[in-house]
């Protein structure tokens, strides 16, 4: 997992054929590669993992944020806490609540944020999705490291 940001990182800043890309990857930033929250799965607190999986795996998302009573992100959950309570010790089973299992850490980035940014906030935090917020924090989005791949070799791709 590692080895994917730093390789990730790494190549987009330092191999010298993508630096004509990479200076269009300047002008992208978070909101224009985000995926909206009105297309994503998301829960509460008090829902189910299993219901949640459910629909996680029905979509075929990697992870769901988790909003609290007025809509405000309060934490993201990933399939890897669904696999770590399936299989982890302890073991949990699938009525536990989501407030149990969701990321403790709440790591957010703003939708005018370069994608440069993004990446490193990734890297940074050995993350594979980040929150989106917009200048009044509200949440509007979610970026994850597919994301920022498609979008670097898309543009390297056309240079």
């Amino acid at each position: 997992v590692f080895f994917f940001f730093f390789f990730f990182f790494f190549f987009a800043r330092s191999n010298a054929s993508t630096r004509k890309s990479h200076k269009s990857s300047q002008l992208m930033n978070a909101g224009s590669l985000m995926i909206p929250k009105e297309r994503l799965v998301v829960t509460r607190r008090d829902n189910t993992i299993g219901d949640v999986a459910t629909q996680m795996l029905g979509a075929s998302v990697g992870s769901c944020p988790v909003l609290g009573d007025a809509g405000e992100p309060v934490g993201i959950l990933a399939l890897s806490d669904l696999v770590r309570a399936a299989y982890g010790e302890p073991r949990r089973g699938p009525e536990t609540a989501v407030g149990e299992l969701q990321e403790a850490v709440l790591v957010m980035v703003r939708d005018t944020d370069s994608i440069d940014h993004v990446s490193e906030v990734l890297v940074e935090h050995h993350i594979h999705h980040v929150l989106v917020v917009n200048s009044d924090g509200h949440f509007v989005g979610i970026v994850s490291s597919w994301d920022l791949a498609r979008a670097h070799f898309k543009t390297s791709r056309k240079s």
